[in-house]
């Protein structure tokens, strides 16, 4: 079977400008599929963020701070594309962790806080357990059952 049919087939039932770039993918990558194209195009991606790390370490500078901070980045080239190497399970951000603690932060607040130590210990305690429920998949009201229960 010609490769190309598949392609053409779905070209035919998109949109107009999806349609275009779905043959414009055909024409760049005649052997491959969308697939392989769309891999490539990610590859393409991480070289051009690759070579934008080596810019940036073979920037010359003679301020302490600005050396530290690209020794800093060298050490750490191998983690920073992590989210490249597991598209959709590594985000590119930390945004999640940043916002994660807005609820506490809300509620210390308007509360005006927590009085005794022990009481924070035991909200912090609280609010970890049910985030943990909430990023497994669980009902956080379960998890405190089984968490208190004997």
């Amino acid at each position: 079977m010609d490769r190309a049919q598949p392609r053409k087939a779905l070209a035919a039932r998109l949109p107009h400008r999806r349609r275009a770039k779905v043959a414009c993918l055909s024409r760049l990558y005649p052997a491959t599929g969308l697939r392989e194209a769309r891999a490539a195009r990610e590859e393409a991606k991480r070289r051009a963020l690759e070579r934008g790390i080596d810019d940036i370490l073979e920037t010359p500078t003679t301020c302490a701070v600005a050396r530290v901070l690209l020794a800093k980045i060298a050490r750490a080239r191998d983690q920073l594309l992590t989210f490249c190497d597991f598209p959709g399970e590594v985000e590119p951000t930390n945004n999640g962790c940043e916002r994660a603690p807005r609820p506490a932060v809300i509620q210390r607040k308007v509360t005006k806080g927590l009085r005794a130590k022990s009481a924070a210990d035991h909200d912090a305690a609280l609010r970890t357990t049910l985030d943990a429920a909430r990023l497994a998949g669980g009902q956080p009201f379960g998890i405190i059952l089984q968490t208190t229960t004997f």
